[in-house]
């Protein structure tokens, strides 16, 4: 992913981890390096989604986690 996570991309963001919700593989690594910001809206659809896989007994992993985006996803 690269660029903004905001209220723009919350519909192909949580479009594209449904697919991968239903795909076969049950560990789904997104990296977050490049992006420069990320906003409530898609906070949300990370959190649902990694609530999701855990009920499929999968596992959603972020990295490039920026420290700013670190200390919001501890909370």
């Amino acid at each position: 992913a690269a660029g903004e996570f905001d209220l723009a991309a919350t519909e192909s963001l949580d479009e594209a981890l449904r697919q991968q919700e239903d795909a076969p593989r049950r560990i789904v690594r997104i990296d977050l390096s490049r992006v420069t910001f990320t906003d409530s809206s898609c906070l949300a659809i990370l959190f649902a989604s990694h609530h999701r896989f855990l009920q499929l007994h999968g596992l959603l992993v972020l990295t490039g986690v920026d420290e700013c985006l670190a200390r919001l996803l501890k909370t």
